[in-house]
């Protein structure tokens, strides 16, 4: 029992330190090191003590605990031997708090270092699993990893930091940070799910429930071949369901309506409705001026207004046409214009039966299939058919 001035410092080495009706060793005011000792019996530290210092014990047995926290926290070990059995109480203070409070009101360890290498944080009582408490620059809690049935918590202390940012990475990388979420199955198979981004939060009946998730699914796991899709899912109706998926071969599928806040402003973007019907009706038709022969086709003449000057033949090819072909003609040749067919399944439709734009006038040409391609059709329409 070391009782001394605060200002002591009591050094004890090479012996063996037994049980009695009480503990090994109390500390009670000033300090001590212990080096190099076999302890077989508890340790406890009061409030008033300066710090313990236990370096090279044995201490197998021995189990390390405090009137408060605060003392707790004035002891150090350091190249001790301890116990190799999970569920060994063992208490481990200075710069963080490792501890729990008992039953009794005394601190009980719950951290091993184990002869293996492997350090060990144990549950804190028969119904609350471990916890490793984590303190700010003021000393006072800010967070914690805790686990409660087989949950593990990264949180905030709740009354004294209760929205904690959580920051991964620093200034100094040179490299992209990369958060790998690993599902390694012994048995991987299609369709998977290899990982899930859940967002969680309580009802109007407190219950816990989801209300959106991004996930990624293994559409594949052939080696050499393997795909994956990402999909994003939300709650609805009290249910929670794909909304949108990513395919592997970049096929994006919506389950519902695509609503843009705003017209586009870039090329590429998703227009409203009523954007493009406002472009359609307002943009000049796009012309093309022709005098000799030749052979329309949908890069150059769907949706264009085909000028015919004297000179002028026209031709047209299924194989051209991507199976769906629109253009105007404007007859100036000075007399009918018929247009040449090649791959169709019969030649010019109109119902009065006329085959040529009449001179001086204007008529349209239709090409489509019925029935995806096997009948494949062109169509004069307009007063200027002949």
């Amino acid at each position: 029992m070391v009782n001394s001035q605060s200002a002591d410092n009591n050094v004890v080495a090479g012996v063996m330190l037994p049980t009695g009706n009480g503990n090994a060793v109390e500390v009670i005011d000033g300090g001590l090191v212990l080096m190099g000792c076999d302890i077989y019996g508890g340790i406890y530290l009061y409030d008033n003590a300066d710090n313990l210092q236990i370096l090279g014990c044995d201490m197998r047995v021995a189990a390390v605990t405090g009137q408060s926290v605060a003392a707790i926290q004035k002891a150090q070990i350091s190249g001790s031997r301890m116990s190799n059995a999970v569920g060994v109480a063992r208490t481990i203070g200075g710069q963080a708090e490792l501890a729990a409070i008992s039953s009794s009101g005394l601190i009980e360890t719950r951290l091993s270092a184990r002869a293996d290498g492997v350090v060990a944080v144990h549950r804190r009582n028969a119904s609350s699993g471990a916890m490793l408490r984590l303190h700010g620059n003021a000393d006072t809690a800010a967070g914690a990893i805790s686990v409660a049935g087989t949950d593990i918590y990264v949180a905030g202390d709740p009354a004294l930091n209760p929205n904690p940012n959580y920051i991964f990475g620093n200034s100094g990388m040179t490299q992209p940070l990369t958060l790998r979420l690993r599902r390694l199955s012994a048995s991987p198979a299609a369709n998977d799910r290899i990982f899930a981004l859940e967002g969680t939060g309580l009802n109007s009946a407190a219950a816990e429930v989801t209300y959106g998730r991004v996930a990624t699914v293994a559409e594949g796991v052939t080696a050499g071949a393997e795909a994956g899709a990402l999909v994003f899912e939300t709650r609805a109706g009290g249910a929670i369901a794909e909304r949108m998926r990513i395919a592997s071969s970049g096929a994006v599928t919506l389950a519902g309506p695509l609503t843009l806040a705003a017209d586009p402003s870039l090329p590429l973007q998703a227009a409203t409705k009523g954007y493009v019907d406002a472009s359609y009706v307002s943009r000049a038709m796009p012309s093309v001026v022709t005098a000799a022969a030749t052979a329309l086709g949908f890069g150059a003449h769907n949706a264009r207004m085909v000028i015919a000057n004297p000179g002028t033949t026209l031709s047209l090819d299924w194989s051209a046409t991507g199976n769906g072909f629109a253009c105007m003609v404007v007859n100036r040749t000075g007399a009918n214009l018929a247009i040449a067919l090649t791959g169709f399944s019969a030649g010019i439709v109109n119902p009065d039966g006329y085959t040529k734009v009449r001179a001086g006038a204007v008529a349209s040409l239709l090409v489509y299939t019925p029935d995806g391609g096997t009948t494949r059709l062109c169509q004069l329409t307009g007063g200027g058919a002949a």
